[in-house]
């Protein structure tokens, strides 16, 4: 209660977190706001038989060069991506501090990236290690990669899969719509575990409904539970008109009725309301509001947050 009231005196419209346990934070109001794939794939078995055009190249960084050029291709993309935060300059230092005490028996990190025409599009960074003492062979962990177009997700991901004596690679917190899967000659070879990612409570509701872009126009009421933080509840009239978005309390009848959890999860557009109406979490009051939520909301691309906090 402390840490949303303190949020909501700073005038913040939205509070995202990452859940050490998926089962606590909905009964604050959270949602489930994005997911995360683990992956690991056998890299002799990594063929692609489809691939985008490649026009650049990648290459390696050095440490000081990467600082310097990952940070403007991680911007590129949270501009357009719903579920991306800013990183500080402090957050870069620290996603950079590559202590031996702290990677254990893991390489130091190796960085590279991939440039169309001198411009970085994509980056890659990932430790290795033997996986057996005294073996040739390698584990790759890959411990971030961003992409800000189709070629430079395909020149970064078989540059990964193409290092030498590597035999297995892991890569943690992917996006489960990556298009990795559509490239691949044999899907089955990439192992995927999906868990909850960044999840989101709404605290303004009026705000944070102005505050996004919407992918059609319309008009709906919803009723919005709030058990924990009461008057952040209510009933709100969104309505979507050229693009732009007003919301305002009202006293009109509803077309929806929802909880702040389900509200949350469908904010930055990975969780469809008509998923949780099946689930009977959302009520519809009016024929084809629920369809109409969904289009709404939607987004050219899931959101995705690859930094975890």
């Amino acid at each position: 209660r402390n840490v949303l009231a303190q949020a909501m005196e700073r005038n913040e419209p939205v509070a995202t977190l990452w859940a050490s346990q998926a089962g606590i934070y909905s009964r604050f109001g959270f949602g489930q706001a994005t997911a995360a794939e683990d992956w690991t794939i056998n890299t002799a078995k990594s063929a692609f038989a489809h691939l985008p055009v490649i026009p650049g190249k990648t290459r390696f960084v050095s440490h000081g060069e990467a600082m310097e050029i990952m940070p403007g291709v991680w911007d590129q993309v949270r501009r357009r991506r719903a579920g991306f935060v800013d990183r500080s300059p402090s957050r870069w230092q620290y996603f950079f501090y590559d202590e031996a005490r702290i990677r254990g028996d893991w390489s130091g990190m190796f960085h590279v990236i991939y440039e169309n025409n001198g411009i970085p599009e994509g980056y890659a960074a990932y430790r290795l290690r033997p996986e057996e003492p005294d073996s040739d062979d390698l584990l790759m962990s890959v411990i971030e990669s961003v992409t800000s177009s189709p070629a430079s997700h395909a020149a970064i991901w078989r540059f990964l899969f193409d290092v030498d004596l590597v035999r297995n690679t892991s890569a943690g917190n992917r996006p489960p719509a990556d298009a990795i899967w559509w490239m691949l000659a044999n899907p089955r070879e990439l192992k995927r575990n999906t868990a909850d990612g960044l999840w989101a409570r709404i605290l303004d509701v009026e705000t944070a409904l102005q505050s996004r872009t919407y992918g059609t126009d319309g008009n709906i009421v919803i009723d919005v539970k709030d058990d924990f933080v009461p008057e952040a509840g209510g009933r709100f009239e969104l309505a979507v008109s050229d693009g732009k978005a007003t919301c305002s309390r009202t006293t009109r009848q509803p077309d929806l009725s929802l909880s702040q959890s389900e509200l949350g999860a469908a904010y930055l557009g990975g969780t469809k309301f008509s998923g949780f109406a099946m689930a009977g979490r959302v009520t519809e009051h009016t024929s084809g509001a629920i369809a109409l939520f969904d289009r709404m909301f939607a987004t050219s691309e899931p959101p995705w947050c690859p930094h975890e906090f």
